[in-house]
């Protein structure tokens, strides 16, 4: 009977251990994300911000999906203005597409570049579509 008691507790003890293990671990890791953080950007992002309006009109275009490259995209909001967060380099080549239909009426894709001057944070650029 013995035999049997001491098997129940070792096994009990091993559970505790494991959980004890378990939380030690866990506090141990929140304990070096509170002192260390999650890796941070630093500022090196630029914002790119404009409007849209159309040429002939001058009325404000929304829905026009303004992307940079394959991956990152935004839609212009209903006061026609966009604004992103991109990585820093030399330039960036930014299209304007009117994805929407007809619902602001058809509007042709422009693409254009934009230069960054070294110590700039923002780039802003208003650019006025053709339908």
């Amino acid at each position: 009977m013995k035999k049997g008691t001491l098997l129940k507790n070792k096994g009990k003890k091993g559970l505790i251990r494991g959980l004890f293990g378990f939380f030690s671990l866990s506090a141990m890791l929140f304990i070096f994300q509170a002192c260390y953080g999650t890796p941070q950007d630093f500022g090196l992002d630029v914002r790119i911000q404009g409007s849209v309006t159309s040429q002939d009109e001058g009325t404000v275009l929304r829905n026009i999906k303004v992307s940079l490259g394959n991956e990152q995209y935004t839609n212009t909001d209903e006061n026609g203005r966009f604004e992103m967060y991109c990585p820093r380099q030399d330039n960036y080549q930014l299209r304007f597409a009117d994805v929407d239909g007809n619902e602001n009426g058809a509007f042709l894709d422009l693409d254009t570049v934009l230069n960054l001057i070294p110590e700039q944070e923002v780039l802003t650029v208003d650019v006025k579509m053709k339908d």
